[in-house]
């Protein structure tokens, strides 16, 4: 069960990781969060390194760099996915990116703007519901029970005009992905924004991610949307290979060791 204090504190900290230094006032009305309550997590936050408060602004602490230290492993396995998307964008000429599961949530580890406004990415901004856009393809190829379970337990809230809060409607459309390998969303996570999202497996057949195309609606319809739908499933062959070649060569230099 989620931690009210914890859950509240890992959104001040991704309010002030996306914007920079930022003052207590402003964090308080994007938190949506009364401005003591903002003060004393803020406050914990800067005693244990987390921020500092600079100017009369926070930023992110030095506390942090131990800490993602530890995730020197991650970035070496992603570190095939970047290109991957970067040519995915220039080719789609939209905004791109590979999101993972993390807990309930679709969290974006990498990504590319498009040459083209509005950004529709926000990465660190805000969460990403697994029930939608590109987080139902991570929910489509977990275990069944995993799949049941979420299904089961998840508050579905409306997010935009096209977010799917039934779980029925739901269910089927999981199975629909499981079938196709393809999920396209019309406004299930922003306004006026849809996506086109594929599974990425490695050599082992297991889930490692969701690969996406996301932009303006009036961008993804046509021949522009079926452009879009090979793009994507060709980007996402070449990922996968080059996950398993890094995979390989991290085992064998296991093996020399």
């Amino acid at each position: 069960m989620p931690i009210q204090v914890l859950d509240r504190a890992v959104k001040i900290l991704r309010i002030v990781a996306r914007r920079g230094p930022t003052t207590l006032t402003k964090i308080s009305v994007e938190s949506g969060l009364p401005l003591p309550t903002t003060s004393r997590i803020l406050n914990s936050l800067a005693e244990n390194g987390l921020v500092r408060r600079v100017d009369g602004k926070y930023e992110l602490g030095a506390r942090l760099l131990p800490i993602t230290a530890g995730l020197e492993s991650l970035k070496k396995s992603l570190a095939s996915v970047h290109p991957v998307v970067e040519e995915l964008s220039r080719r789609s000429g939209e905004d791109c990116g590979f999101a993972v599961l993390q807990g309930n949530e679709a969290v974006v580890v990498d990504w590319c703007y498009g040459p083209c406004d509005p950004r529709v990415i926000e990465p660190y901004s805000r969460e990403i519901p697994l029930y939608c856009a590109f987080g139902q393809v991570l929910i489509a190829f977990q275990p069944a029970a995993w799949r049941e379970r979420f299904l089961n337990s998840a508050k579905l809230k409306k997010m935009a005009a096209g977010t799917v809060v039934d779980r029925e409607a739901l269910a089927a459309e999981i199975e629909k992905i499981r079938k196709t390998g393809l999920h396209i969303s019309f406004a299930e996570n922003v306004e006026g924004a849809g996506s086109l999202s594929v599974p990425v497996f490695d050599d082992l057949s297991r889930l490692q991610g969701a690969l996406f195309i996301t932009g303006p609606l009036e961008r993804l319809s046509g021949e522009r949307l079926s452009k879009h739908k090979s793009l994507l499933r060709e980007a996402a062959g070449r990922l996968q290979s080059g996950l398993a070649v890094q995979r390989e060569a991290s085992r064998r230099g296991l093996g020399r060791t």
